[in-house]
């Protein structure tokens, strides 16, 4: 399977970052080197103080070692900063970013979302739908009812049944409120679905 341009860059980035770290640990080697011939400069000077013991020339070939590793210490310093300005990289950041939105983006589009959208959009309209049919079905209730109160009067007008939702915890059942769908677009499913006998499957987020 081909590389994605994600996973070259994450390479390249490894190996860059490998890299880097061997140089320092490179120049710190080479800094701790130094530091030991220097201190066994110091060391031999002492000697010669105390014991009187002419060491030139033991202290000669340490200060050129000291030289030459100052001058290698510095060149790896060098390399290291050179590495670190060089344009290296053979994947850039703008050609992830190329790939993510004219190939990721399209891609996941048309294999994951476009159904979704589709039933989205099915659903709306179904809900749409069925709310106006249930306000038609009460207003041809009510003409019903209407006939039934003129013919029986006032007296039974509180007495007469009604097939309207009537309370908040009701209506929710069937009907969604902005607290639901606040519910919903946080990935919850509000209780009035996930405890309603009449939701037909399963409903999970």
């Amino acid at each position: 399977m081909e590389k994605t341009k994600l996973q070259m860059l994450q390479e390249q980035k490894q190996k860059m970052a490998q890299s880097d770290s061997t140089m320092r640990a490179r120049i710190k080697k080479e800094e701790e080197k130094l530091e030991e011939l220097k201190q066994q400069f110091d060391q031999t000077m002492q000697e010669q103080i105390l014991s009187g013991e002419d060491k030139t020339d033991k202290l000669d070939k340490i200060s050129e070692e000291i030289a030459n590793q100052e001058e290698l210490v510095e060149r790896r310093k060098k390399e290291h900063q050179t590495f670190r300005t060089l344009k290296l990289a053979e994947v850039t950041s703008e050609d992830v970013l190329l790939e993510f939105n004219q190939e990721v983006v399209p891609k996941f589009k048309e294999e994951r979302l476009d159904d979704i959208l589709d039933r989205l959009a099915f659903a709306k309209v179904e809900y749409l739908n069925a709310v106006v049919d249930y306000l038609k079905s009460l207003k041809e209730f009510d003409e019903i009812k209407k006939e039934y109160k003129d013919e029986l009067g006032d007296a039974y007008h509180y007495k007469l049944g009604d097939i309207a939702l009537k309370n908040r915890d009701e209506k929710l059942v069937y009907l969604f409120d902005w607290t639901q769908i606040r519910q919903i677009h946080r990935g919850n499913v509000p209780n009035e679905i996930k405890h309603n006998p009449k939701v037909r499957g399963k409903v999970e987020i």
